[in-house]
């Protein structure tokens, strides 16, 4: 695995961590404008059992904003962006799942909550550069076997 890689892997994940909780909480937050009773959470898993129709309309937002990375299909461009659809992906996987974090503990201050947000954008941008990265390396290996064969 190639440090340089990595570590922009690693960048870009935690920047588009950093859009994908924008994009939620604006979801959120315009929700609430409709509908006051709503609250303003950004982890859509933990808010399906008491309001599935936000936690729907934010998994929905999530797979188009996944769908939105692979709208190209021609082969040069296939391959450089390939990186890019890998950690769109990525990033909304560890999104569903690590957003839950800054609810794991109860604590009255909000920096509290602040500093778990940010502990969690760090860990999602974390895991899919690091996946991302890992992915690259499969799809590098597979074509160079292609063309030994």
């Amino acid at each position: 695995m190639e440090a340089r890689r990595l570590s922009w892997n690693i960048g870009a994940g935690i920047l588009y961590t950093v859009f994908l909780t924008i994009v939620i909480t604006l979801i959120n937050l315009i929700s609430k404008l409709f509908y006051p009773p709503f609250p303003v959470d950004i982890s859509p898993l933990l808010s399906i059992y008491t309001y599935p129709t936000l936690s729907l309309i934010e998994i929905l937002m999530l797979i188009l904003l996944v769908v939105f990375a692979y709208p190209i299909k021609g082969t040069m461009l296939n391959i450089e962006l390939q990186q890019v659809r890998n950690l769109a992906l990525f990033g909304a996987i560890g999104y569903l799942f690590l957003s839950m974090i800054p609810y794991a503990v109860h604590s009255p201050y909000p920096q509290t909550f602040i500093g778990l947000v940010l502990v969690f954008i760090l860990f999602n941008g974390i895991f899919s550069g690091v996946m991302t990265s890992l992915r690259v390396i499969d799809e590098k290996r597979e074509i160079s076997k292609g063309r030994t064969h």
